[in-house]
């Protein structure tokens, strides 16, 4: 008894010790001396709820974690109902020898991309067997060549051995690895790697669903033969992996934990008995506490399923600071077990109330998070808490009245452990400079090292290397350019022209951020059918013009995941490299930023002859501002702007005499001999024509106009349609915009080679296309493409009006919401937690001085702890968001043990109570933080990081939390005496 403790007779059984100590009394003295009726009800209830064990279900979705009601979140669901769900399963097709390119290896692709379609929860899959292509072929009526929107694959041979097909398989080799906008993002360079993206439905279970992909996925490999081995990556896949390795870490590590904590606790209380009192003890609240959310039907998640780990390491604490006085009584003499129980729980009862209610509380903080599954583990610790005390001073007294212990003469505490803590206790009271200013270096060694963590995690920060989603991903990003898809949805009338050219400058600008290897839109599927349709690889010119190519299109299942049914919403899909997530973030900053801001809002449409200087000029400062984009993720960096103007503006040379001969020759034999567009005189032949319009349209100045050109055809035409004025004036219409469209066609290939020479040599081929259609908003027909404005114009000048919005969604954008509130929901859980740990203390200590010195252990551990984590680069997630609680709930019971029987002696007595406290309380301690140590270490051998940084964290947090109080708490009560009131020294 410690002369402080002496002064409680003062208090008279009134206050807090009072109280606690009658309650901890009565039910320690009830369960002690009717020892077998307690166990045996105990057995019994927990007999009744162990059935619901198996009741307890596990919700995996992933989803649940993010922030409620937060804005991101509720974009990523919303634009995934709309296109049929934003979480993409990526399955990595690999060719170990050879490539794809043979008729086994294809015909399997095909038919694994559309088996995958029928699995549950599957929207829609898509390889390059299901991507369509603009392709010649022969009219077999006509014999002429045709453009025409095709399959890109088609159909194939039946078999390898069948006449033609190594031809045929070249043929498609050549044509695929042509594609560039499929090279690199659907197949490899080298064609021996592919990629089957399986859309996900929106609401559907992504653990289930990439479950379901997966098993059909391998039945479908067994049944052809495994042509090829396959890579699970993308977002689907790692939370399903995570799911399936966690429930088989907690199985496995829980039992080593139990293990590693059975052999500390023989090592250091010396008791097999005793130790398997404390399991005894722990396990049966863990039956209770996981049997009750069985009963009320509440499921185990991610962060939950740790619960049992957790109440282990916790109720083992107060298990052993009760057998520790146990032992205690029992190798000083006590005459009886009960007797021993009595003196243990007077000693230990009412500071195992006070943990038990500390810890309960810095639980309870968890309520104020704004993620459901979060709060509800908090709520359930908070549950489990109390029942673990409450199972603490019930079964411990029963069992130790039942069984027959060992008594140890000598004690339990090894002499050595005493010396060592004695030791450093009165080095830190004896010299207090320099035990302060090592404090210090420390505390400040541990501040400059806090935020030095990773901000921005990826997927390699959640997985070891040569772990399977590891691999996946460096196949994927080696091969195919990564896994992680960000997207833009575009709001507006997305067959308008002036919507698309819109989007496609949108795409340009999110293409140009570090780590996006490929941006896909309507954008292609629209310049694709242009081509088909009217051979000109641009946007479509007119809105008519598109909305027939939408109806042609209107078949292809693809367009689900980038247009929705009504054509109102686009969505841009921005593949992006893994290590280079942090980096597409800024994405969001540049859309939402001044950059992307002259990309939203009114367009007019303009036609060319009603433009004046500043319009033009508007014109031409957008094109560059697009090229821009085009040249900096084409990797030319900053291009001269002078340079670019040149090439810009650069007038096309006329076509030498026989290429325009030829060109004019191919017009004309289409328009007048095949279509009879206008029927020849008599007699007239059709080279006469030819060589006629050939020479206007070299002499022409200013190009074919409608009165340069149809005086030579009036010449040229039959009596007949020389009498249809009105009749020959509208052929003669139409073919100048035929003719003039073949020249501009000719002089936008010549600018998009010009343009084409800024870009890096390797990479010309790659972005050549979309130079040439940046550029070909420069171009025009007689005014017949209107030029995009929002310069204020004339109401009489417009030809059309579009508005155009968008918003930037996408799985790195999601998770980056619920990084920051992973991080402002810790930071609201330590100032609860803290603030309610505080006033426990403050009534039970009846002191403010003495709550705060033993809060000080706790603090200092938070600090080290945070420390910690910048040092090893260890994230804040949601597994180490716990850390704070964790550190709070279980670290402060040593101080309150440590505190409650060492009291506020006078100076005279300091050291005498401190080595008399350290014999009582510190090997108990220093028993405990071995065991929860030693139990959290094993963490470490766990398969997913964040658990293993959880398990490094809390052992280290539970060493330094005990060493702290052993060393730091006797000096904290001594320098703090004078401020002490005479009411409060009677603790």
């Amino acid at each position: 008894m410690t002369a402080s403790q002496d002064d409680v007779s003062a208090d008279n059984g009134q206050g807090p010790r009072g109280a606690l100590e009658r309650i901890a009394l009565s039910l320690g003295t009830f369960a002690a001396t009717r020892s077998k009726a307690v166990l045996g009800g105990i057995l019994l209830f927990t007999l009744g709820l162990a059935p619901f064990l198996a009741a307890v279900e596990y919700d995996d979705d992933i989803l649940k974690f993010l922030p409620e009601n937060s804005p991101e979140v509720q974009r990523f669901q919303d634009i995934g109902d709309r296109f049929q769900g934003l979480s993409i399963a990526l399955l990595g097709i690999e060719v170990e020898e050879g490539d794809l390119f043979e008729v086994e290896k294809m015909s399997a692709l095909r038919a694994l991309t559309e088996e995958l379609r029928g699995v549950e929860g599957v929207a829609f899959a898509s390889s390059i067997t299901e991507v369509q292509d603009v392709a010649v072929q022969v009219d077999e009526f006509t014999g002429e060549e045709v453009t025409v929107v095709s399959d890109l694959v088609g159909e194939l041979p039946g078999s390898a051995e069948e006449e033609g097909a190594v031809d045929a398989m070249a043929a498609l080799r050549a044509k695929v690895l042509s594609r560039n906008h499929i090279r690199g993002a659907l197949i490899s360079e080298a064609g021996d790697a592919a990629l089957v993206l399986c859309y996900l439905k929106a609401g559907t279970s992504l653990k289930d669903a990439a479950d379901g992909i997966r098993i059909r996925t391998e039945e479908m490999l067994n049944e052809l033969g495994q042509p090829f081995k396959v890579h699970y990556g993308g977002s689907p896949f790692v939370g399903s992996y995570i799911v399936h390795t966690t429930r088989r870490d907690i199985v496995r590590l829980s039992l080593l934990s139990g293990f590693a904590i059975i052999m500390i606790l023989l090592l250091t209380a010396r008791s097999f008995a005793g130790a398997l009192i404390a399991l005894m003890s722990v396990g049966i609240g863990i039956v209770w506490v996981v049997g009750l959310m069985g009963l009320l039907g509440q499921p185990l998640t991610l962060v939950s399923s740790s619960l049992p780990m957790l109440l282990l390491a916790l109720g083992s604490a107060y298990s052993i600071h009760i057998l520790v006085r146990v032992f205690n009584h029992l190798d000083e003499g006590a005459e009886t077990a009960v007797d021993a129980v009595t003196g243990a729980i007077r000693e230990v009862g009412p500071p195992i109330f006070i943990a038990g209610l500390t810890s309960a509380f810095a639980f309870l903080s968890f309520l104020a998070m704004d993620i459901g599954p979060m709060r509800d583990f908090g709520a359930w610790m908070f549950v489990g808490t109390l029942v673990i005390v409450l199972l603490a001073v019930l079964v411990v007294p029963a069992a130790c009245a039942a069984f027959q212990l060992g008594v140890r003469e000598g004690g339990r505490t090894p002499v050595w452990a005493l010396t060592l803590m004695t030791g450093n206790a009165r080095a830190v009271m004896r010299r207090p400079l320099i035990s302060a200013l090592a404090l210090g270096g420390i505390v400040v060694l541990a501040l400059s090292f806090m935020g030095e963590g990773k901000r921005n995690m990826t997927m390699r920060d959640f997985f070891a290397e040569g772990s399977e989603p590891v691999m996946a991903e460096d196949f994927l990003e080696t091969h195919l350019g990564g896994s992680v898809f960000m997207q833009i949805q575009v709001k507006g009338d997305i067959k308008n022209p002036l919507v698309l050219r819109q989007m496609d400058r949108i795409a340009a600008l999110a293409g140009r951020q570090p780590g996006v290897s490929t941006v896909q839109s309507i954008v292609e599927p629209m310049v694709l059918a242009s081509e088909a349709l009217y051979g000109r690889s641009q946007i479509p010119e007119g809105i008519q013009m598109t909305r027939a190519m939408s109806a042609l299109m209107e078949g292809d299942p693809n367009l689900r995941v980038i247009v929705d049914p009504e054509w109102k919403h686009g969505l841009i899909h921005a593949k992006v490299r893994g290590a280079y997530t942090a980096e597409a973030l800024g994405m969001v900053e540049l859309l939402e930023g001044p950059a992307g801001a002259g990309l939203r809002g009114e367009r007019a449409g303009v036609r060319r002859s009603a433009m004046n200087e500043e319009m033009l000029a508007f014109e031409l400062g957008e094109v560059k501002a697009h090229l821009r984009n085009i040249y900096a993720r084409g990797g030319a960096g900053e291009v001269d702007d002078e340079a670019l103007h040149v090439a810009l503006t650069r007038a096309a040379p006329t076509p030498e005499a026989e290429v325009l001969k030829a060109l004019v020759g191919t017009e004309l034999k289409r328009a007048l001999i095949d279509d009879e567009l206008i029927y020849l005189a008599e007699g007239m032949e059709l080279e006469t024509v030819v060589n006629a319009v050939t020479m206007l349209m070299r002499e022409a100045e200013e190009g074919l106009t409608l009165e340069g050109l149809y005086p030579v055809l009036f010449e040229v035409a039959s009596e007949e349609d020389q009498g249809d004025e009105e009749g020959l004036i509208g052929s003669v219409e139409y073919l100048v915009e035929v003719l003039q469209g073949q020249l501009l066609k000719a002089s936008s290939s010549f600018r998009q080679r010009e343009l084409a020479k800024l870009l890096p040599e390797a990479n010309r081929g790659v972005f050549s296309k979309e130079l040439g259609r940046a550029a070909g908003a420069l171009d025009s027909v007689y005014g017949s493409l209107p030029v995009s404005m929002v310069k204020d114009v004339d109401e009489e000048d417009i030809v059309g009006k579009a508005s155009v919005a968008f918003e930037v969604t996408g799985s790195p954008v999601v998770y980056e919401g619920m990084n920051i509130s992973v991080e402002r929901n810790q930071q609201r859980c330590l100032l609860i937690s803290s603030l309610l740990v505080f006033l426990a203390l403050a009534w039970f200590f009846k002191s403010p001085i003495l709550a705060l010195v033993a809060s000080v252990p706790a603090a200092f551990t938070l600090l080290v702890t945070f420390g910690l984590m910048g040092y090893w680069e260890i994230p804040m997630d949601v597994g180490t968001s716990m850390m704070t609680s964790i550190a709070i709930g279980i670290g402060i019971d040593y101080a309150v043990h440590f505190l409650w029987h060492h009291g506020v002696p006078s100076r005279a007595d300091a050291d005498d109570v401190m080595v008399e406290s350290m014999g009582a309380t510190g090997w108990g301690i220093v028993i405990n933080a071995l065991e929860v140590a030693a139990g959290f270490a094993i963490l470490a051998m766990g398969t997913i990081v964040p658990m293993r940084n959880v398990g490094v964290l809390t052992a280290s947090a539970m060493v330094v939390s005990a060493a702290a109080t052993l060393i730091l708490v006797p000096a904290l009560v001594r320098w703090a005496t004078p401020f002490l009131s005479r009411r409060s020294r009677t603790i």
